[in-house]
């Protein structure tokens, strides 16, 4: 791809955005914040960065502020890598910490990341709701998740940027009331 042509398909693809799974996202977070629930959010990599910064937007920003956490602190997630496989290292957290009501953000441009998907199903059993990002094709999150927000690209950081833009689009929404 040139990189004039960058621009092009970030545009594209935000054309392409579902705005009714965004004011479903931006729903859902008002009634976690009047439900007094939490927000765990979730992330591999570049949305893993994403993740910690929505995290810092929804508390930050957002006034009244989300009871948001990330799942990313290194200790804790090296912890679990070590003793029990990378792919636990967001369903474990979850088993410890969430409870019905409470909202899981998952991120994930291929929707296949397996710490990803244990979540979701740790998230499943405990009711929580779930507002899942993806890309490409879904991936394995496609169909499993309540709210999903889907960037329609195959490039990896349209996607990642669209993403960002999708969750911040939420939380101006949450501040706007």
């Amino acid at each position: 791809m040139q990189t004039d042509k960058y621009f092009y398909y970030v545009i594209e693809t935000v054309k392409r955005i579902d705005q009714s799974a965004i004011d479903q996202a931006k729903e859902a977070l008002i009634k976690a914040r009047q439900d007094s629930k939490r927000v765990f959010i979730i992330g591999n990599g570049g949305s893993n960065t994403t993740a910690d910064h929505i995290v810092c937007d929804l508390f930050k920003n957002v006034n009244p502020p989300l009871n948001a956490m990330s799942l990313s602190n290194l200790p804790t997630i090296t912890a679990y890598a070590n003793d029990h496989g990378y792919q636990y290292i967001y369903s474990a957290q979850l088993a410890k910490l969430a409870d019905i009501g409470d909202v899981l953000i998952a991120i994930s441009t291929s929707g296949d990341s397996q710490n990803v998907i244990n979540a979701i199903d740790i998230a499943r059993m405990r009711n929580m709701v779930i507002i899942g990002l993806t890309a490409f094709d879904g991936g394995m999150m496609k169909g499993r998740c309540d709210i999903e927000l889907f960037a329609d690209t195959v490039i990896i950081e349209v996607a990642e940027d669209v993403h960002l833009s999708m969750l911040h689009c939420i939380v101006k929404g949450l501040k706007d009331g």
